[in-house]
């Protein structure tokens, strides 16, 4: 199916400078000029304004632009050639480590209301951000470029995208360097579970499962927070592995298309 609108990398940057100026900058500007006097009420603001607008116009954007097919779904690691059933690891591990901070979860300590909006929240947080990152930045840059390429872009502007607010706090820059590492990586790793799947959506739940599971450590006042078991450690570094061998596998894959060009225009 041809697009409508072919993808270009530039398009992938404004889609990423898109995204940070309306979650990051309208949401802190809303709190601004309609304070509600509670982390709940700022929590309302900053997320149920610029995500749902950010989320419908993207949809918008891909189905109109032609470019729902490549942005909602791949071919999943069974049925690449060659096979990469090893991807598989990715959603796994990432719904281990997502689910582990609900068991001893301080659910008895907020209102009920309290966990449905950070529930509805993270649900939008999750659907926007991997529209965005995983999906249009995505198949803006891999329609031209190659999977390496594509995997450290989308990562990197998922890590960049997630400190605007530090910045401008004036934030020392090796705990922003630090940060931005950390949420390169788990850009690597949502991406890595897009790869194995195939389905975007998959991708969602995961990133949403995870951001509620920590959210529920954010309650105001209480006194519990998420101590990882060895388990769960175990899992992260398990996840760190497989990182690197999806970095060197989109190289070898990189050049594995190389050789198959040459060999085409040799022939």
């Amino acid at each position: 199916m041809a697009y409508r609108i072919e993808p270009k990398i530039w398009m992938g940057l404004v889609a990423a400078a898109l995204y940070v100026l309306l979650a990051a900058g309208l949401g802190n500007a809303v709190n601004i000029w309609f304070p509600t006097g509670s982390d709940l009420g700022d929590l309302v603001v900053s997320h149920f304004v610029p995500l749902p607008i950010l989320i419908v116009g993207g949809l918008m954007f891909i189905k109109w632009a032609g470019w729902s097919d490549k942005v909602w779904q791949a071919t999943p690691a069974h049925e690449q050639k060659p096979r990469r059933t090893w991807l598989y690891a990715f959603p796994i591990l990432l719904l281990v480590q997502a689910v582990a901070p609900f068991f001893g979860a301080p659910w008895t300590e907020a209102s009920i209301m309290y966990f449905v909006v950070v529930l509805l929240a993270t649900i939008l947080v999750g659907i926007g951000e991997e529209l965005y990152f995983r999906g249009i930045i995505r198949v803006s840059i891999r329609a031209h470029h190659g999977a390496f390429l594509t995997l450290i872009l989308t990562s990197l502007l998922f890590g960049l995208g997630h400190i605007a607010g530090e910045v401008f706090e004036g934030l020392p820059a090796a705990l922003i360097a630090f940060q931005v590492s950390a949420l390169t990586m788990n850009g690597i790793l949502y991406f890595g579970a897009f790869l194995a799947t195939g389905k975007l959506w998959v991708v969602m739940l995961l990133h949403f499962l995870t951001d509620y599971g920590l959210r529920l450590y954010g309650i105001s006042g209480s006194s519990s927070e998420y101590e990882p078991g060895i388990a769960s450690v175990v899992v992260v570094y398990l996840l760190w592995g497989f990182a690197v061998a999806l970095v060197v596998s989109t190289i070898r894959q990189d050049l594995r298309a190389r050789r198959e060009r040459k060999r085409d225009v040799s022939s």
